[in-house]
C-alpha cells in the first residue's frame, strides 16, 4: 500500500470514529436545559405518633447553658440564682391525663415578669434570644435584678419560676 493510500485510508478512519464519538456535527436539538430546583423538603412535624392530649400540666424548669451547664441554685426564698452574662434556657413539658408527654394544638406563650417579651428584646435585667424550638425560652442575663417566668400552652398554665440575677 502506498503511502498517500494509507495516509487517506487512516484519515477516512479517524473522521468516522471522531463522527461516532459526536465530534464535528451540531447535536440534533437542544440540549437539556438547566437542573431544576429541588423543592424544599417541609419539616416533619413533631407531634407525629405522640400520645394525644388534651394537656393537663404543664411544667417549665431552667437550665444554665453557658459558661458552664447545670441547673442553677436556689436562694432562701426559693428564687433561682443566677448570674450577670449566663445563658439560661427555660423548658417547657406538657402533658397529659395519662402523665405522658403528649401533643399540643399550638405551642407554648411564655411571660417574663407577666408580659409577652418579643424575641431579641431586653427588660434591663433579661435578653430574650430568639429560638426555633417553641419548647425553648432562651435568656441572657444582663444586670442585677429580679424577674418571674411562666408559661401557658392550650390553656393550661405553667408554675411560676422565680430568678434573681446576681
Amino acid at each position: 500500500m502506498s503511502l498517500r493510500l494509507f495516509i487517506s485510508a487512516l484519515a477516512v478512519a479517524f473522521g468516522l470514529s471522531a463522527a461516532a464519538c459526536g465530534g464535528g456535527s451540531s447535536p440534533a436539538g437542544p440540549g437539556p436545559g438547566p437542573a431544576p430546583t429541588p423543592a424544599p423538603t417541609p419539616t416533619p412535624d413533631p407531634r407525629v405518633g405522640m400520645p394525644v392530649g388534651p394537656i393537663t400540666s404543664f411544667t417549665i424548669e431552667p437550665r444554665i447553658v453557658e459558661p458552664d451547664v447545670r441547673f442553677p441554685a436556689r436562694d432562701a426564698q426559693g428564687r433561682f440564682i443566677l448570674f450577670r452574662e449566663e445563658r439560661v434556657d427555660v423548658d417547657g413539658t406538657q402533658r397529659n391525663a395519662g402523665n405522658q408527654i403528649c401533643a399540643w394544638i399550638n405551642p407554648p406563650t411564655y411571660l417574663i415578669n407577666g408580659l409577652s417579651v418579643a424575641f431579641n428584646t431586653s427588660n434591663g435585667v433579661v435578653y430574650r434570644r430568639g429560638s426555633s424550638q417553641p419548647f425553648l425560652l432562651k435568656l441572657n442575663m444582663e444586670r442585677p435584678g429580679t424577674f418571674s417566668v411562666r408559661a401557658t400552652i392550650d390553656g393550661v398554665q405553667s408554675n411560676t419560676l422565680e430568678f434573681v440575677v446576681q
